[in-house]
């Protein structure tokens, strides 16, 4: 099949989570016991189909605009909209910002984008806006976005990762901690043409995915490896942390602290971007990406107060975001790039009838990993961080190209039978 006749960028696995270091101990937690059987993607072995579909382009990258990442997609009454972070340069510096378009052709052609949250200066350098999607409740849209503020000066330099590491010289990046990380909203009740001021809703976190909604109506958001949650509205509700089993009471959720606070604590490995599903026993069931080139599992059967422990599965992956979802039928799915090592791609929608075993694979795309036009640190990766959203009988997938430009496929779900 063509799908694996891919030329691949090899990365190490270091550089796909930027800021994380290895853990010291390598010993995996146990996989499973006798009553919890082991998730499985079957890599290699399942059942795969080739949907061949059409690419269409959300953003193409420009000066000024060079780093775009973090994709999500949602609609309002027959409106798409789209949205992703977007750096001078390069991932996660000072003057990141959170952009926004729109489709009114079912996301053939977009809109210039707006940009949602501005540049806006901090204590030394311009924040940091990490995108993280727009949530629809009723007529209000939410938008969410994790702001860090640099406790230091900050240069900002255009270069590429790849020549530094091929020629062995030292990554020319300053490794500056942040002295403030929270998660602000913005509400538009106009379709997303006029948007409120910022809401400071959580501090010391930083979302890794908009807000899941479980059948109770309680709104949870995944993290790192933190599940802050409310029962009421995001912006007047009170936000209530919950995390997995072994860590302390206090600490930072952002991508740059994780790895620090999940060694100490004692996690004979690391783990992050969460994404959350409901299973029809009404368990919540949390993945996680690691560095083992394999997905970890939580599980919280008290509706997101308490989550287990993570463990390994035998879900294989490419160290990408990845998602979690149902679809319309019952069914789960897992949107991700799942072939170990590779420039993720290709882009595959594993589908399970029970939640364990995702043994039928569909092709989203299988284009090969390239390097990016403009220069950048960290651009790579032909199908990144892939979102889906479905509206009626289709669903739509968003993904960046290279951590460069914004692009779109979509399919009707009749396609999954």
């Amino acid at each position: 099949m063509k799908t694996f006749i891919s030329v691949l960028i090899v990365i190490p696995a270091l550089l796909f989570c930027p800021g994380c270091t290895k853990s010291k101990s390598t010993q995996n937690t146990e996989e499973s016991t006798d009553s919890d059987p082991v998730i499985s993607n079957h890599w290699g072995n399942a059942e795969t189909k080739n949907l061949e579909l059409e690419e269409f382009r959300v953003f193409t990258a420009r000066e000024g605009f060079a780093y775009n990442h973090h994709p999500q997609i949602t609609s309002y009454r027959g409106r798409l909209l789209a949205t992703w972070s977007s750096g001078i340069f390069n991932e996660d510096e000072p003057g990141q910002v959170m952009m926004l378009a729109f489709s009114d052709d079912d996301g053939n052609t977009w809109s210039a984008p707006i940009t949602l949250f501005d540049r806006k200066k901090g204590k030394y350098n311009d924040l940091v806006h990490t995108s993280e999607g727009i949530l629809l409740l009723g007529d209000t849209l939410y938008a969410f976005c994790g702001v860090d503020d640099y406790e230091a000066p900050y240069t900002i330099l255009q270069d590429s990762i790849f020549p530094d590491l091929t020629k062995g010289r030292k990554l020319p990046y300053q490794l500056v901690k942040t002295d403030e990380y929270r998660t602000e909203i913005k509400t538009s009740v106009d379709g997303g043409i006029s948007w409120s001021e910022a809401h400071v809703a959580i501090r010391d976190f930083i979302p890794n995915l908009k807000p899941v909604m479980t059948s109770s109506g309680r709104l949870i958001i995944p993290g790192n490896m933190s599940f802050p949650y409310t029962d009421g509205s995001p912006v007047s509700g009170e936000w209530k942390m919950s995390q997995v089993e072994g860590l302390p009471d206090q600490f930072i959720d952002a991508p740059r602290r994780f790895g620090e606070v999940q060694r100490e604590a004692g996690f004979p490995f690391e783990f992050c971007e969460a994404s959350v599903v409901e299973m029809e026993d009404k368990t919540l069931r949390a993945l996680f990406r690691t560095k083992h080139f394999v997905l970890a599992i939580s599980e919280s059967r008290d509706n997101g107060i308490n989550w287990s422990a993570p463990r390994l599965t035998k879900f294989t992956d490419a160290e990408s975001r990845f998602e979690l979802g149902r679809l319309p039928d019952g069914r789960y799915f897992v949107l991700s790039c799942p072939k170990p090592r590779s420039a993720r791609t290709p882009l595959i929608l594993a589908v399970s009838e029970d939640g364990i075993n995702f043994d039928r694979h569909f092709v989203l795309g299988d284009k090969p990993g390239t390097k990016a036009r403009i220069p950048g640190r960290w651009k790579y990766g032909r199908y990144g961080y892939a979102s889906y959203h479905i509206r009626g009988d289709q669903m739509y997938v968003i993904y960046s190209i290279n951590k460069e430009d914004i692009a779109l496929c979509k399919f009707r779900l009749r396609e999954l039978n």
